[in-house]
C-alpha cells in the first residue's frame, strides 16, 4: 500500500488538518561500525518492522531499535545479517559489495561488505580478516565500491534506508628505540669526532609502522659540539630523522650522531646526552614504554692536568753495573724532548704536561741514545707490546687505558739488553805457500774472564782443534766479565809435529778484550828445515848442487 495523505477542512475556522497513513520513506536505519574497536563490529538496527536478524539472532522488531557487538575471531569472522521492512512501494536501492582496503597500500583487503537489497528486504555478509588473509580487491570493483580503512563513513543503501557502514585496519605493531654511546667517559680533547651516540629503531608485530620518525634532543655542555652524523635509513636534519615506512620487523636503521668533547670542556658526569623519542603516523603502536631512549656520556679530563707518566726500566743480561741514556720525545706537551741515565738498580719516571690530544696522533717514544755498539737491546716493549727498536707510545690516549696509551696510568718502557759479543780470530800459515804441506797441526785454546754467553760469567772457557795446512776459519765469540779484561790466547802442540817444523807460537801472547773493544785475532806460522836447513825453493836446491859440485872438482884436481 502506498502512504496516503488525507486532510480535513472546517469550514468557518480556517483550520486544515492533515494525516499521512502508511510508513515513513525513511523508516529502516542500519549501521556497521569496527572504527570503535577494530577486534569487534558494532551492528544496530532499527525500525525494521518484520524483524532484523544478525548470524539467525532476531536484533529487533516493530519500530524499535536494537544493537549488539559481534568479537572478530576466526571462529566467528563471517557475519550473516538480514531484515525487512513494510514495503510501500520503494524504488530498490543498489545492490553492492564494499572492499574496505589498507591505506597504505589501496589494495589490502580488510573487511568485505555484501549488500544485496529488494523492495522492503535487506541482507548480506560481513567478512573481516579475522579469517585470514582477505586476498586484494578483484579486478574491475568500480571505484565507488573501494573504500579506505582508516575510519571512513560510507553509504551503502539510499533513500530508502539509512545504511551506513565504518571500518578501520587492525594495525598492532611495537616501535622500539634504543642508543648507546661510545667511549664513557669521553676524554676531554681526544681529538675530533671523539664521542658517538647511535640509535637504532626495530619493529616488532604484524603490522608495518607507517611514517616513522625519530625525534632528536641533544645535551650539549660548554665545550661540546657536533662534528657529523651519519643515517643508514632515511634523512636527518639535525632535529628529526625522518626513517619512513617499516615493513619488516628488526633493526630498521641507525643514526650515529658523532660529537667533539674538545679540551675547554671541564669534568662532568652523565652530561652529554642525545635522547629520542620514535613515533608513527598509523596508530597501533602497542607499547609507548620504549619508545623514547636516551644514553648519558660523562666528561674526563687528563689526569693531574694533563700530566702523563713513563716509567723506563732496562735489564743488562750480565748484570752491568754502568748506566746508559735514555731520551722520551713527544710530538705534543711539555717538555717535547728529555733524557735521562739510568742503570739496571734504578730506572727513570719521566712526565709530561698537557699533552694536546687534538692532534692527529699523539706520539712519545722512548730511545737508547749511547750503547755505542757495547749493548744491543733484545727486547722493547712498550705496555707489554714490542714496538721494534724503541718503545713508542702512538694514538689518542685513553683514561684507565694500556693502549696505545694511558693518561692516568703509568706508560712502561720496559729494554731489555746484552753486550755485542767481541769475535775473536786464529789463523795459521806456513812460511812457503807454495810447498804441499799435508801434515795436521793441533792446537789448544782458552779465554780467560769472560764467557761465551752473554750472561756476564768470568770462569772462562776453552778447549782445542786441529788443522791442516792454512787455515782461518777458527772464530770465537768473547763475552768479556762487566769490568774485567778477557784474554784468550792458543798454543800449537809442537810434540806432534815433525821434526823438521818449527813453529813461531804466534798466539801464545794472545789478545785482550773488553766489553765493546770490538773483534781481534792472532796468526802462527810455520816453518819447514832440511836437516836443519831451512827448505829452500827449486832455484835455491839448483845452486846449491852447483855448489856441491864445484867443492868436489877443486878436491879431485888438488890429489889428482
Amino acid at each position: 500500500m502506498k502512504p496516503t495523505l488525507k486532510c480535513l477542512i472546517t469550514q468557518g475556522m480556517a483550520l486544515v488538518f492533515c494525516v499521512l497513513f502508511g510508513q515513513s520513506v525513511w523508516a529502516a536505519s542500519l549501521t556497521f561500525n569496527n572504527a570503535k574497536n577494530p577486534d569487534e563490529v558494532f551492528i544496530s538496527a532499527g525500525q525494521f518492522e518484520s524483524g532484523f536478524t544478525v548470524n539467525g539472532t532476531l536484533l529487533q522488531t516493530g519500530l524499535t531499535t536494537g544493537s549488539i557487538v559481534v568479537a572478530e575471531t576466526a571462529n566467528a569472522c563471517i557475519i550473516s545479517y538480514s531484515g525487512s521492512w513494510i514495503d510501500l512501494g520503494q524504488s530498490t536501492p543498489s545492490n553492492r559489495t564494499i572492499y574496505f582496503v589498507d591505506p597504505a597500500d589501496g589494495t589490502t583487503v580488510t573487511d568485505i561488505l555484501v549488500v544485496d537489497v529488494v523492495v522492503g528486504t535487506i541482507s548480506g555478509t560481513w567478512t573481516t580478516n579475522a579469517c585470514g588473509d582477505l586476498g586484494a580487491v578483484p579486478d574491475g570493483t568500480p571505484a565507488g565500491n573501494i573504500i579506505n580503512a582508516d575510519g571512513t563513513e560510507v553509504d551503502f543503501s539510499q533513500p530508502f534506508l539509512g545504511a551506513r557502514a565504518f571500518a578501520l585496519v587492525e594495525r598492532e605493531f611495537d616501535l622500539a628505540l634504543s642508543v648507546a654511546d661510545s667511549p664513557d667517559p669521553v676524554l676531554a680533547g681526544s681529538g675530533e669526532g671523539n664521542l658517538t651516540h647511535t640509535f637504532t629503531v626495530s619493529k616488532t608485530g604484524l603490522s608495518d609502522a607507517l611514517g616513522v620518525t625519530v625525534a632528536v634532543t641533544p645535551t650539549l655542555p660548554a665545550g661540546v659540539s657536533v662534528f657529523n652524523w651519519t643515517e643508514s635509513v632515511g634523512t636527518f636534519d639535525g632535529v628529526t630523522w625522518t626513517v619512513g615506512d617499516v615493513t619488516a620487523n628488526g633493526d630498521a636503521g641507525t643514526l650515529s650522531i658523532v660529537l667533539t668533547v674538545d679540551a675547554t670542556a671541564t669534568d662532568c658526569t652523565d652530561c652529554v646526552s642525545a635522547s629520542g623519542t620514535v613515533s608513527a603516523e598509523s596508530a597501533g603502536d602497542t607499547n609507548p614504554d620504549n619508545d623514547t631512549a636516551v644514553d648519558p656520556t660523562s666528561i674526563e679530563t687528563a689526569a693531574g692536568g694533563g700530566s702523563t707518566t713513563f716509567p723506563v726500566a732496562i735489564d743488562f743480561s750480565n748484570d752491568f753495573d754502568g748506566s746508559v741514556t735514555v731520551t722520551l720525545t713527544c710530538n705534543t706537551g711539555t717538555p717535547l724532548s728529555q733524557d735521562f741515565e739510568i742503570t739496571e738498580a734504578g730506572g727513570v719516571v719521566f712526565v709530561v704536561e698537557t699533552l694536546d690530544f687534538i692532534a692527529p696522533t699523539t706520539t712519545c717514544e722512548v730511545s737508547l741514545t749511547d750503547l755505542d755498539g757495547a749493548y744491543v737491546s733484545t727486547s722493547i716493549l712498550a705496555n707489554g707490546e714490542d714496538t721494534g727498536s724503541s718503545c713508542v707510545f702512538s694514538g689518542t690516549p685513553v683514561p684507565g687505558e694500556s693502549a696505545p696509551f694511558s693518561v692516568d696510568r703509568a706508560n712502561t718502557c720496559e729494554i731489555a739488553a746484552e753486550p755485542t759479543p767481541n769475535v775473536w780470530s786464529v789463523s795459521k800459515v806456513w812460511m812457503d805457500s807454495d810447498a804441499d804441506i799435508s801434515q795436521q797441526a793441533t792446537f789448544d785454546w782458552n779465554c780467560t774472564n769472560a764467557s761465551q754467553t752473554p750472561d756476564g760469567g768470568d770462569s772462562g772457557f776453552g778447549g782445542s782443534f786441529t788443522r791442516t795446512g792454512d787455515f782461518d776459519d777458527v772464530n770465537v765469540d768473547v763475552y768479556p766479565a762487566p769490568g774485567q779484561t778477557a784474554t784468550c790466547n792458543a798454543i800449537e802442540n809442537v810434540e806432534l809435529l815433525d821434526d823438521a817444523v818449527e813453529s813461531d807460537q804466534g798466539c801464545e801472547a794472545g789478545n785482550e778484550f773488553t766489553i765493546g773493544s770490538g773483534d781481534a785475532g792472532c796468526t802462527i806460522t810455520n816453518t819447514v828445515f832440511f836437516e836443519g836447513i831451512p827448505t829452500l825453493s827449486q832455484y835455491g836446491l839448483a845452486i846449491l848442487v852447483l855448489l856441491t859440485l864445484g867443492v868436489g872438482l877443486v878436491s879431485f884436481r888438488r890429489y889428482a
